[in-house]
């Protein structure tokens, strides 16, 4: 039996716990608790691991870590309750060191197509007609060898290896007259287009439900174009020739081109034989010529800046410009290639210089440089040449000048920049520059490794201490910000380590 005081000890401790769990703890915009609290909750309960606080859903709210806990992968949420992965009631993506929990998609579901026809088949020694499954009443004259249902009541007929249309009420529609008759349909955008292709000479055409002609029988081919208009247009063929019409029959450009492909929204790629060269332009889904074919190289669409690439040179002699959707030049052919894109202005090639240019073709950073770098999301870009470097802002105006052996734009406006081996952080408003007592620094994307001696840790880019430095050496630091985890190597043993100073083998859960 217990004695009383360790009843009390037990008593306390369930206490303590229960205090621990009752208690929803607050992470901060890197998803990290520093309450010391939380810090004895995970000492308490014996969690290994824990990794930065994120959303999992939103409705309801979730918002949970990564954890081990003896040895098994799961999620804590803000109480510090541990669930195991494997017994999550919810399925949540959410990718990371432990792998993803994989989101269930619902099955497709199926599409019923019901007949609706108070008309039904009728056999009389072989031969197919209708009637009426109430009254009895006589539809079609049983003389088709093949009636097929198209939708509710409308029916193709066949007979003597001609086809028509008809209703199953006996109203005749288009007598059986063609080589072959079949549904011409489209569902894009959940819509059913009336038309029924048609077979006659050996060229095919269209009509609608009513028998009305939509497209002549003069055509090679025909079919519903894809992309550009949302499938609402229909590909022409004539040989080797393609145009465009509507679905009402209008032609809104005749067979004409090699090529008719969808490049972007409103936009169709159109290509052009010449002699012995292919030549590339636009059209847009009304069948208006945006570009003229006179293009060798294929135009190329940029998908995120929503504009287009050519090429006047050749591909080993490349002279690269930029135009809009609208067939506009912004750009004059006369760049080897295009590097970087901001919203302002895009990094220039010509010859081995790079420099900067605005979409409307003015000059924003002479072509003069070895490099230009800009970082994602920053307002600065770093130019280098002959191996120093500066730091110019959006506008090419030179905020530090190229003097220095390493330059770092980080946020707020300042910058880490290196000389002889010395750090410093430069404020790019004041250009006041405050010392950096590290041997070594490492930018990445949101976050610095640094070296201090022989021992780093990690940073933010504020210089706030994300991971201590104290570590022998840091084989990666990928997941500091986004998971809250580093991987550490340490008497030749590979660890993963959480921000609250856990360190487990990654071997022990398969890491």
């Amino acid at each position: 039996m217990l004695s009383s005081l360790s009843k009390l000890v037990f008593i306390l401790l369930f206490l303590f716990n229960l205090k621990l769990q009752a208690q929803t703890f607050i992470p901060d915009e890197n998803g990290y608790i520093s309450n010391p609290k939380f810090k004895e909750m995970l000492k308490a309960k014996k969690y290994l691991l824990v990794g930065r606080y994120d959303t999992l859903q939103r409705m309801p709210l979730l918002i949970a870590a990564q954890a081990v806990y003896d040895s098994k992968p799961g999620f804590i949420d803000l109480h510090g309750k541990f669930t195991p992965k494997n017994e999550m009631k919810e399925a949540y993506s959410y990718g990371g060191a432990m792998g993803s929990i994989g989101m269930g998609m619902p099955e497709p579901r199926e599409i019923e197509y019901r007949r609706n026809d108070p008309y039904q088949q009728l056999n009389i020694n072989g031969k197919l007609g209708t009637f009426n499954k109430t009254s009895n009443k006589q539809g079609l004259t049983p003389i088709y060898n093949n009636l097929q249902h198209i939708e509710n009541q409308l029916l193709i007929t066949e007979k003597d290896d001609k086809f028509g249309i008809a209703k199953s009420d006996g109203t005749i529609i288009k007598p059986p007259q063609y080589e072959s008759l079949s549904a011409f349909d489209s569902y894009n955008n959940k819509k059913k287009y009336r038309l029924l292709l048609i077979k006659q000479n050996k060229k095919l055409g269209l009509i609608d439900h009513d028998g009305q002609m939509v497209l002549q029988p003069v055509y090679d081919a025909l079919a519903f174009h894809p992309g550009a208009d949302n499938g609402n247009l229909i590909l022409l063929t004539i040989g080797e020739k393609k145009g465009l019409a509507n679905i009402k029959g209008k032609i809104l450009q005749v067979p004409a081109y090699e090529q008719i492909s969808p490049i972007a929204h409103g936009l169709f790629l159109i290509t052009k034989q010449e002699e012995q060269e292919k030549k590339y332009g636009l059209m847009d889904t009304m069948g208006r010529t945006v570009v003229t074919p006179i293009y060798s190289e294929r135009l190329q669409f940029l998908y995120e800046q929503k504009l287009i690439k050519f090429n006047e040179g050749t591909k080993s002699k490349p002279k690269i410009g930029l135009m809009n959707l609208q067939g506009k030049v912004l750009i004059n052919a006369d760049y080897q290639e295009f590097l970087h894109f901001t919203k302002q202005m895009v990094v220039i090639k010509k010859g081995d210089k790079l420099g900067a240019t605005g979409l409307d073709g003015k000059e924003i950073i002479p072509i003069d440089y070895e490099h230009l770098f800009t970082p994602s999301a920053s307002p600065f870009i770093v130019i280098e040449k002959e191996k120093k470097y500066g730091l110019t802002d959006l506008k090419g105006k030179i905020l530090i000048p190229i003097k220095h052996d390493v330059i770092m734009p980080v946020k707020n406006g300042t910058a880490i920049i290196s000389d002889s081996d010395k750090w410093s952080r430069i404020n790019l408003k004041t250009m006041e520059i405050t010392p950096m007592s590290y041997d070594e620094i490492e930018l990445h994307t949101d976050f610095l490794v640094v070296t201090q001696g022989s021992k780093m840790g990690v940073l933010d880019l504020e210089g706030k201490v994300l991971f201590p430095i104290k570590h022998d050496r840091i084989k990666n630091a990928s997941q500091a910000i986004r998971q809250g985890f580093i991987t550490i190597e340490k008497n030749h043993e590979i660890y993963t380590v959480d921000r609250y100073g856990n360190e487990m083998r990654r071997n022990t859960i398969g890491y």
